[in-house]
């Protein structure tokens, strides 16, 4: 017998085996430790800087932050573009690199940059630089409610103090951060006549208060066998009483308490949680890098439970708003179910047509050790199971049967034709070999072009390639098998039931003087093919007519279940904006109370909003279908919101619609959008008057409205909150005897908080 590895699994059958049960368990370990993840960390090509500086004018954050920052950008190597915009007190910085460049090293280099920049700009400004990745996402665990109070800053201290701790002490967590209320403070309220009449200024009992806030500075460490221990002088006062006897001025006896009122009490509320009208806290819960996210989900969920029972004295309750973790156990369990009746439909079929359970039992053995062998590619690889992942195993799942049939049969056939177990593997192997090797680099070839072709978006390049990865590995595992382990298993398995066949085969023949008794199935194919011989014509016409009604049903098929896909949703999702020239919590909240009316209508379970000044989004979960009135789709919801949102000068958008650039903690992170394919296309304009392009990017905005097809139009960049502008009196200044020096202090007391 030719030595080759062809007949590698011949001659060594006990390597091979040995390998490949090798391969199995390292697949069962890869399935309990990989990692699972709702989204994978794909990196794009772009980065984002945000900035904000309370009190200043477009103007100047202009010449201040974004103009140095345009400066130092040109600097770094492979810029493919940059563009920025400033709204307000804040705006943002966009950066697009070439393809290639480590991401991760150019947001080091921006970090840096940001960092100097923000060494020149006031104490409360800020600049914050994010990459356009989905590492977010990837790290998103759980989202949820707590309602049960009427006063929200009571619930936030509450759910700080004794439940937020709670649920980051399960394994897994990495931190778990609140939303929706405002944290205690310590409130200094300065009375500028009380300073008029103690001989101090605001600008005194200002420096004083920050001097006494920030007094902790690291004095250096102290060595002993023990080990190093730092040294910190800590001078911050313990509580209101202590601050209020911090002295203002050393010459002078007065101290803060003399001038100002110093109370604890909770701070402004920049973001407001709301569940069916009542106040709720929002906790967003994340997971460890490398953790599995199925797993931590159980844990949470029993966590939950616990805390559930334990206060439900106190009429608290915690409800899931985003279970990260039952998403990917969806996916996990649909994988499962496509994967046990797409294999148990091809070993039915075989069976039928083979007639032979060893055959089936070959098969049976292949596809699980393909999976299995995936699984270990995908740990080898560094990557984790997420929806993508997933995906690309439940199509692959349909590629990996093909290979091993055709391997076996070959063998089979060989075997009948009377060659011995050894010679038949070997032929068998050699024939199709390169049939199937060339079958699946065909496929692989599909999804070249979308490797070497670029796309537009670097972050969907990315999750084509994985996707295809996916894809692939189980394809390229089953051609791995079939080379390998199938020929072993239809030597050791097949090869003796097909030698006893032939045997009762050729007594048969013996006792029947050498004929062979017709085969039913064998004459009715026989006939059919003499028949599709004889007319051509026609049985091509039949087959072409087949094909189209098949074709036509199926986009039949495809375009009534895409509207029908509403019934079925859970709950819906709008980004609410409200009218320009609000700019209150409080407005934002009678806008929101006429939108959560809809938890009256019947099938809905119940309303969640999150609020800003600016806007917000409202959640609308509704019952289980079975309960749910027929007639309650996710197009009727947003039908039944639109005359209160109407009515309150608000907008309905679609998610992700209204996050525009600009303003605090803007013009991040696009990276899910753009990957998802939910954000909204963009149209820059540029030029050196902003009056000129305001107006023209209201008649654009208008124009893109009279399209057909295009669902809703708005400008990305808002006018700021309204703002109160103090001219000073010449002639009162002189009446008064006070010069500009002497009021300035108090404007500035005044705007700061």
């Amino acid at each position: 017998m030719r030595a080759g590895l062809d007949t590698l699994a011949i001659r060594r059958p006990l390597a091979v085996t040995m390998f490949f049960v090798a391969l199995v368990m390292l697949g069962g370990f890869a399935w309990q430790r990989l990692p699972v993840e709702l989204f994978p960390a794909l990196t794009g090509d772009s980065l984002y800087v945000s900035f904000f500086r309370p009190g200043s004018e477009p103007e100047t954050i202009e010449r201040e932050i974004l103009m140095p920052l345009e400066a130092r950008v040109r600097t770094l190597p492979r810029v493919a573009e940059t563009w920025g915009e400033v709204s307000g007190a804040g705006g943002s910085f966009t950066v697009r690199f070439e393809r290639g460049v480590d991401l991760k090293v150019r947001e080091l280099e921006m970090r840096r940059i940001a960092a100097d920049l923000a060494r020149t700009q006031p104490r409360d400004a800020f600049l914050d630089v994010q990459a356009d990745d989905t590492s977010m996402f990837s790290s998103f665990a759980m989202i949820l409610q707590v309602t049960g109070s009427d006063d929200g800053d009571a619930l936030y201290d509450l759910v700080d103090e004794m439940i937020t701790p709670r649920l980051a002490a399960v394994p897994g967590v990495s931190q778990a951060t609140l939303g929706g209320g405002a944290s205690r403070q310590l409130t200094v309220w300065v009375d500028p006549n009380r300073c008029a009449a103690l001989g101090v200024t605001t600008e005194q009992v200002t420096a004083a208060v920050r001097g006494a806030a920030g007094r902790l500075r690291y004095l250096g460490s102290l060595e002993d066998e023990a080990g190093r221990t730092a040294v910190m002088l800590d001078g911050r006062p313990a509580g209101p009483v202590s601050m209020g006897e911090v002295r203002v001025v050393p010459d002078l006896p007065v101290l803060v308490r003399h001038v100002a009122e110093v109370e604890i009490g909770s701070g402004r509320r920049q973001m407001l949680y709301r569940v069916d009208g009542e106040p709720s806290v929002g906790v967003i819960v994340f997971q460890e890098e490398g953790a599995n996210l199925v797993r931590l989900g159980r844990d949470l969920r029993r966590r939950i439970a616990e805390l559930n029972e334990e206060f439900a004295p106190l009429g608290i309750r915690l409800l899931p708003s985003f279970d990260a973790a039952e998403l990917v156990e969806t996916q996990i369990d649909r994988l499962r179910n496509l994967g046990l009746s797409g294999f148990g439909i091809a070993l039915l079929v075989l069976f039928l047509f083979l007639r032979q359970w060893r055959a089936v039992a070959v098969v049976a053995v292949a596809v699980p050790v393909s999976l299995a062998v995936a699984l270990s590619f995908l740990y080898v690889a560094g990557l984790s199971l997420n929806l993508f992942t997933l995906f690309g195993l439940a199509i692959g799942v349909g590629l990996i049967v093909d290979n091993s049939v055709v391997v076996f049969e070959s063998v089979q056939r060989r075997l009948e034709r009377g060659r011995s177990p050894d010679d038949a593997a070997a032929g068998g192997i050699r024939r199709t070999g390169r049939a199937i090797v060339a079958a699946s680099v065909t496929t692989a070839i599909v999804f070249l072009p979308a490797v070497i072709i670029d796309l537009e978006s670097t972050l969907m390049q990315n999750m084509i390639g994985l996707l295809s990865l996916a894809i692939l590995l189980p394809l390229f595992g089953s051609l791995l098998v079939a080379i390998g382990l199938v020929p072993l298993l239809a030597r050791h398995l097949a090869a003796p039931a097909a030698i006893r066949r032939l045997d009762k085969l050729r007594q048969r023949r013996e006792r029947f003087g050498g004929q062979v008794p017709p085969d039913p199935t064998r004459i009715l194919f026989a006939g059919v093919l003499a028949s599709a011989l004889r007319r051509p014509a026609s049985w091509i016409t039949g087959v072409v007519t087949a094909v189209v009604l098949s074709v036509i049903a199926a986009l039949f098929l495809v375009a009534s279940s895409g509207p029908g896909q509403a019934p079925i949703a859970d709950q819906v999702q709008l980004s609410v904006r409200l009218p320009e020239g609000r700019g209150s919590l409080e407005s934002a909240v009678r806008v929101f109370e006429r939108l959560e009316t809809i938890q009256e209508v019947e099938g809905v379970d119940r309303v969640e909003s999150m609020i800003r000044e600016e806007g917000g989004s409202l959640t609308v979960h509704l019952v289980d279908e079975d309960e749910r009135p027929e007639d309650l789709t996710a197009r009727r919801v947003r039908q039944l919101l639109r005359p209160p949102a109407r009515r309150a000068g608000a907008e309905l958008l679609n998610p992700g619609e209204g996050d525009g650039p600009g303003g605090r903690g803007g013009g991040g992170g696009g990276g899910a959008q753009e990957l998802l394919g939910g954000g909204p296309s963009r149209v820059v304009l540029s030029g050196n008057d902003n009056e000129q392009l305001t107006d023209l990017a209201a008649q654009v905005t208008e124009r893109l409205r009279e399209i057909e097809g295009i669902a809703s139009a708005y400008p990305a960049v808002r006018p700021g909150p309204d703002e109160l502008h103090v001219s000073p009196n010449r002639r009162a200044f002189d009446t008064f005897g006070v010069l500009l020096d002497e009021v300035l202090p108090m404007l500035n007391l005044a705007g700061r908080e």
